[in-house]
């Protein structure tokens, strides 16, 4: 106490009449009179100023934040994330990198969702996946573009439309498996063989209907008909008078005579002969 007053001369971070109070928070030192300067709530010593930072937070002054994967008070904890940009420094809690999740950021996004948190959905079509940190659409074989809408191009196959088909005679193969889509009258694997006889179109499925040994297109069915034949299926023959392929020609035999009409000789009539028809035959006396 002062030796003249009597009045109690306190120690620092004590205040009062009788120095049995503590410096109130804010402030310390002798007589509590000098002000604290610690920031972001933390609370000083009041005998010696010294910061006592809240959790997150360190330096003289608790001005700065904890270092990177570090948290608490002190900033004695250790962050323990896994696929993160870094965690809390208040409380060690991660901030997950897009495409994760989970308390430790070790979850991957599950399928059809991406990005920060786990929180955005795939637009991707024809049940395409996508990548879980941007987003971008990962297609299937046989499709392309940004959101897998439009088929390989013609010719092409596969993913990414990178293989190309291999076929002779095809209107293009299949976009996912590269099978060859053959052209009406041929088969095959690669498209090379021709339909067997007696079938035509698309893989060789149907049967000619042509008549009297004609044969028929192996890529529309249409008959081409024997010499003698006519009609549709060749069903029917020449007319009188004609004879030849689609009966085109006209008969040259004499006398009324009929030709063959197939190869147009003449069938003479009774009475005549020659080649076409034209000489008399001798009647000789029996």
């Amino acid at each position: 106490c002062h030796p003249m007053l009597g009045e109690c001369v306190c120690h620092p971070g004590w205040a009062g009449l009788f120095c049995n109070e503590s410096c109130p928070p804010g402030s310390f030192g002798p007589g509590c009179l000098q002000s604290c300067l610690c920031l972001h709530g933390g609370a000083c010593d009041g005998t010696t100023g010294l910061c006592h930072c809240p959790p997150g937070y360190t330096d003289e002054h608790c001005s700065s934040l904890c270092p990177p994967d570090t948290f608490g008070v002190n900033c004695s904890g250790r962050c323990s994330c896994q696929h993160a940009l870094g965690c809390s420094p208040l409380d060690g809690s991660c901030f997950c990198k897009e495409g994760w999740h989970g308390p430790d950021c070790s979850t991957p996004c599950p399928a059809g969702i991406w990005g920060p948190g786990c929180n955005q959905s795939c637009d991707c079509a024809h049940g395409a996946s996508c990548d879980p940190q941007s987003g971008a659409c990962r297609c299937p074989r046989g499709w392309q573009g940004p959101r897998c809408l439009q088929p390989c191009p013609n010719g092409t196959f596969g993913a990414g439309c990178g293989e190309r088909c291999d076929c002779a005679h095809a209107d293009g193969c299949d976009t996912v498996t590269g099978e060859c889509h053959c052209l009406p009258g041929w088969m095959g694997p690669q498209c090379k063989q021709g339909c067997p006889h007696g079938s035509w179109g698309r893989g060789c499925r149907m049967s000619c209907s042509c008549r009297n040994g004609a044969s028929c297109s192996p890529q529309d069915g249409s008959c081409t008909c024997p010499p003698g034949y006519r009609g549709p299926t060749c069903q029917r023959p020449c007319p009188p008078g004609r004879y030849g392929k689609r009966c085109s020609l006209s008969c040259s035999c004499a006398n009324g005579s009929s030709c063959h009409p197939t190869n147009g000789s003449c069938l003479c009539a009774p009475g005549w002969r020659g080649p076409r028809c034209s000489q008399q035959k001798q009647l000789h006396p029996g």
